[in-house]
């Protein structure tokens, strides 16, 4: 597929559905495009900040959003853990999904990481060379 006209804001994420079969896309304004085999569960209304981060849920049937300003939002089956929408250091970077499926990190650009739901902290980046751009989980 393709977008059939052009974006009002940048796209800042996409996110694969665990099938294979498609993929979301958000704009930094939150605005979230389906490609493929996958459904829409919403979009952000009003958006905290610019969004960063869009991950599928295990079963593919919703999504989170991330913003710099460590909002989360859940759509669809996605179970909303919590965020960070605290004085933060830095700006949200990225988000990833915990392998249980019941919980994601939040990373921010100077390496900080926070954890929600069954998400654990191991540990975050101290002083890294570059800004933090993204997370992935295993």
């Amino acid at each position: 597929g393709h977008l059939k006209a052009r974006p009002k804001s940048p796209i800042a994420a996409v996110s694969v559905a665990p099938s294979g079969r498609g993929y979301w896309l958000v704009a930094a304004n939150g605005r979230v495009y389906r490609f493929g085999a996958v459904r829409l569960y919403g979009s952000p209304l009003r958006l905290s900040g610019r969004a960063v981060a869009i991950v599928a849920d295990a079963a593919g049937t919703g999504y989170w959003i991330a913003t710099t300003t460590g909002t989360v939002y859940a759509f669809g089956s996605a179970k909303f853990h919590g965020d960070e929408h605290r004085s933060l250091p830095s700006p949200i970077a990225g988000m990833a999904i915990a392998p249980s499926g019941a919980g994601y990190w939040l990373v921010g650009s100077n390496g900080t990481v926070y954890g929600f739901g069954s998400a654990k902290v191991i540990g975050s980046a101290s002083r890294p060379a570059s800004r933090v751009v993204g997370i992935a989980s295993a």
